[in-house]
């Protein structure tokens, strides 16, 4: 998996800090510098191909891509056209996601995790305050998935956690823990807008 302890997890930082690569390439004085920070680029995008996320290599395109449309890399001209092929790029995607099974029923695939949403939700309905606790998603999950034939426990497969940071947050800290992980999460980018 990864030092994350989760594949999306690594994929998902390494989306974020794809861009940041970027312009610290750009900025670079010096051969050795270009070197350096190409060596960089090169590793993360190695990591990220092995996490198999294909949502962060959807966000690792496209955060390089408004990286590069708002460093103005790109001439004014050109602009239009390459958000259209982006835009392009993103249908093209989902058209061949579609074509592969987007919607059945399997593990990991989006019908999946539909499934675990709407488990999730009950989760969160059955103890709202204070959720069912630090890490005890899988258990909630198998004890709200019991009797219900829709989960996906008749598939045996283990559910281990809710395939969504914030469902997840309000199944172990209930909905008061939900809204403190929310205002961090704001505090955060506040600080980083400043």
């Amino acid at each position: 998996c990864s030092t994350l302890l989760n594949s999306n997890f690594t994929g998902e930082f390494i989306a974020m800090v794809v861009p940041y690569a970027l312009c610290l390439l750009m900025l670079s004085s010096t051969r050795s510098q270009k070197a350096l920070w190409l060596a960089v680029l090169a590793s993360f995008v190695g990591v990220l191909f092995f996490t198999f996320t294909r949502a962060s290599w959807l966000a690792c395109l496209f955060g390089s891509a408004a990286f590069f449309l708002l460093a103005g890399a790109i001439p004014s001209p050109s602009r239009k056209a390459v958000s259209m092929v982006l835009l392009g790029g993103i249908f093209a995607f989902a058209g061949l996601v579609q074509a592969d099974g987007f919607f059945k029923f399997e593990k990991g695939t989006v019908g999946s995790r539909l499934r675990i949403w709407k488990t999730s939700l009950r989760i969160v309905r059955s103890s709202p305050y204070l959720g069912a606790g630090p890490d005890n998603f899988p258990l909630a999950y198998a004890k709200e998935a019991a009797d219900d034939p829709a989960s996906l426990k008749r598939y045996n497969v283990r559910i281990d956690d809710a395939h969504n940071d914030y469902l997840e947050a309000a199944c172990e800290t209930g909905l008061p823990g939900l809204a403190l992980f929310l205002l961090f999460l704001t505090l955060v980018a506040r600080q980083g807008i400043r």
